[in-house]
């Protein structure tokens, strides 16, 4: 039977870089949001690591870690040398914020169906829930159909792989009615059903966009509630969840 039920709060958001709907970089409000959906665990996209003047050549991933008071796991997507001898190499990717200690990570490089599109990648991360295992992947998909469609079937390939309860979040870049979430959607729950189009979007003309964010659980997870933030910190929405996962007793 199925007892023991946990409770895990999981957000995901892409930052942009920290710039805010009129282009303004203030890492603080991105702070501010963050505590303010008090989740367990956060899935981060275009997040600066030493980048460019963008993002003031902030190391986001550990000015975040820090001030939240959670692990940290990163993924760069880009990976470049500095522009000056003896800097850290100029990052932009993914990051996962734990409250829980991270057992292990690893960053998949997703197949892209031209060499000249931006580098994307999966962020495996395995936390410890309290004495189980979860593997919580973060992602941030392309913009091309040709490269999104190898992207799902990377994550497909890889999910299957897994035998530990699975979360997969991310900005996937495309809305609920694109045929190549389907299979997303055949193999996973989303926290937010997908016949509601709520956009996780706000374009920098200040006009509310697509739902192109997402939660997605596997059959360990039963969804207690899911809801996006409305904010002007980034062009896009955070999209949260509260979740319960059963562990199977005799």
């Amino acid at each position: 039977m199925e007892e023991s039920g946990r409770i895990l709060k999981i957000m995901t958001f892409n930052i942009g870089s920290g710039r805010d709907i009129d282009e303004h970089i203030d890492l603080t409000e991105t702070l501010e949001l963050l505590r303010y959906g008090e989740a367990d665990v956060i899935g981060l996209q275009e997040v600066d690591r030493h980048f460019s003047k963008r993002s003031l050549f902030q190391d986001q991933a550990i000015l975040l870690s820090e001030s939240l008071g959670m692990y940290l796991a990163y993924g760069p997507a880009i990976d470049d040398p500095a522009t000056e001898e003896g800097h850290p190499n100029r990052q932009y990717g993914n990051a996962v914020f734990s409250k829980f200690p991270i057992l292990s990570v690893t960053n998949h490089r997703l197949r892209s169906a031209d060499s000249q599109e931006e580098p994307r990648c999966l962020l495996e991360v395995k936390i410890d829930l309290d004495g189980i295992p979860v593997v919580v992947l973060n992602t941030h998909l392309a913009l091309m159909k040709g490269a999104q469609q190898l992207g799902v079937e990377d994550i497909l390939k890889r999910t299957a792989e897994l035998e530990e309860p699975h979360i997969v979040v991310g900005d996937f870049n495309m809305t609920p009615d694109d045929d190549t979430m389907q299979p997303l959607f055949d193999r996973f729950e989303p926290a937010i059903d997908q016949e509601l189009h709520y956009p996780t979007t706000y374009s920098r003309d200040k006009i509310a966009g697509n739902r192109l964010d997402y939660i997605l659980v596997d059959h360990h997870w039963k969804i207690i509630r899911a809801f996006i933030i409305p904010t002007a910190v980034s062009d896009h929405f955070p999209v949260a969840a509260r979740l319960e996962f059963f562990t199977k007793t005799t």
